[in-house]
């Protein structure tokens, strides 16, 4: 039997297909916020059709991050009830309207004008209007964040409308990021194809074991709010780095060669680890939680820009 796998967030459809061996990832625009779930039944039959599936003969199981509903006399699943049942890695979703974590959920509009709510659905429609108000975007974020959250997991991933919008900026999204979580030594990685909502579908709903998601590599974060000692040894340079409170580091990978670091502080001990090449590079950020949030959005992003364009000569570190 065929499974498809539906996806409902504020402003997509995400659909994954498995049939046999073969797997289809789809998408279309569905405005949850705005549109009634009966428009949903009839994109679907549309889809059925499309790729010549008989809606009898097809397991279709839905998740959601809008809140729960009801098609083809299906009830969808929680995405937050889905985060809190993986065990193997740390996982955020971030759209117009959600924030989801194992540790946060915050299901609501932000409470703004209709337009800055549907600010990254927006992006995607007009991406000549990408980034041209700063004010809005400060407000978004602050708005959104209003912790930073621990996380027990050294692998962390990031999906959501935001993550997935490849017209947002990367130095954006590390802002975010780095102020989501709170001290640790992080692996981030990217849910390009909010994969996780389907492979949870599976894994819950099916006896089938579905494949573990494919998450793109995104860049190392080390954060915390005392001094921190670091190492970075690329095998030609070795380099000592004595980073203080307020402190933000930035060191890009140069995709070929890798960097053993060490680092040492009082908050989250002693740490060694060989740096993947394919990550983008590694953030230090020692500012607290308090200092993130009043630099939030704009200022946070300009300021960590500052930083990557100070280390861009990967042979000195």
């Amino acid at each position: 039997m065929n499974i498809l796998s539906c996806f409902v967030s504020s402003n997509k459809l995400d659909l994954y297909l498995k049939g046999g061996s073969e797997e289809v990832y789809l998408e279309y625009p569905f405005y949850s916020s705005f549109q009634p779930f009966e428009d949903l039944e009839v994109l679907l039959k549309k889809v059925f059709q499309s790729l010549g599936l008989e809606i009898d003969k097809t397991l279709i199981l839905i998740s959601s991050s809008v809140g729960e509903f009801s098609i083809f006399n299906r009830v969808s699943q929680d995405l937050s009830s889905q985060i809190q049942k993986n065990s193997d890695f740390g996982y955020f979703y971030f759209d117009n309207l959600n924030l989801i974590s194992s540790h946060n959920e915050s299901v609501c509009s932000l409470n703004f004008t209709r337009r800055t709510d549907n600010l990254i659905a927006n992006r995607s429609i007009y991406p000549v209007n990408i980034f041209n108000n700063d004010i809005e975007e400060t407000a978004f974020f602050s708005k959104s964040l209003s912790n930073s959250y621990k996380c027990p997991y050294s692998k962390v991933v990031f999906g959501g409308d935001y993550f997935v919008n490849q017209e947002i900026l990367s130095e954006y999204k590390m802002n975010f990021i780095t102020n989501s979580l709170s001290s640790g030594f992080y692996e981030v990685f990217l849910d390009f194809k909010n994969s996780f909502p389907h492979f949870m579908n599976l894994k819950i709903n099916t006896s089938d074991s579905p494949k573990s998601p494919t998450f793109t590599k995104f860049f190392y974060l080390l954060t915390s709010d005392q001094d921190i000692e670091v190492t970075l040894d690329n095998g030609t340079v070795y380099k000592l780095i004595d980073l203080k409170k307020k402190d933000l580091y930035f060191l890009h990978s140069d995709y070929k060669t890798k960097i053993k670091l060490k680092f040492k502080n009082r908050q989250i001990g002693k740490g060694d680890y060989e740096l993947d090449p394919l990550f983008v590079g590694i953030l230090i950020d020692n500012r607290s939680s308090q200092e993130k949030k009043s630099e939030i959005g704009v200022p946070g992003f300009k300021k960590l820009q500052e930083e990557i364009d100070r280390n861009n000569d990967y042979s000195n570190f």
